[in-house]
């Protein structure tokens, strides 16, 4: 299942949910637009849009409110950037849950293995990449970001699981 964005029709609200396909969405928030990429937002009507960025502006001090945009690509370049950060930084808007905090918080991580055990070139085999050992999960968290890793914790949490990494 992948991560995506749930907009309400009227922009009101926005959630960050794992859904499976569109009726999943739908069973969630009632006609939601499913925004998994930037292009996705094509479909979302700049009434919508305009809605939304003002529903952020309230929460995110960097934007501000709008009357209007003059068309759609100008919405669009407002508006995804603070989807990106709301995914990346854990912004909460109306709606949307973020789970339980890691249970890796604090600690150290350590490799068991020499060798990357992953298959080349997945996002696991990447992550696994970046562990330094005696490195804390917070830069390796901070490490994943920058390198727009996936689901870090899920990588993390199988090597773990595999005995591959020791955290401490």
């Amino acid at each position: 299942m992948a991560m995506s964005y749930l907009l309400s029709p009227d922009g009101s609200s926005v959630s960050f949910k794992s859904v499976g396909s569109l009726k999943a969405a739908a069973e969630v928030v009632k006609d939601a637009y499913v925004i998994k990429k930037k292009a996705d937002l094509e479909n979302v009507p700049l009434k919508t849009l305009v809605a939304l960025n003002n529903r952020v502006a309230g929460i995110v001090e960097e934007v501000s409110e709008v009357s209007r945009f003059s068309n759609k690509e100008e919405a669009i370049a407002a508006v995804f950037p603070f989807l990106r950060k709301h995914s990346d930084e854990g912004v909460e808007v109306e709606g949307s849950g973020r789970g339980r905090p890691s249970s890796f918080k604090g600690k150290k991580i350590t490799k068991n293995l020499p060798e990357n055990p992953r298959r080349k070139d997945t996002h696991g085999w990447r992550a696994w990449e970046l562990i330094e050992d005696g490195m804390t999960f917070e830069a390796y968290e901070e490490a994943c970001k920058k390198a727009e890793i996936p689901g870090l914790t899920k990588h993390l949490r199988h090597d773990f699981n595999m005995g591959r990494v020791t955290i401490e």
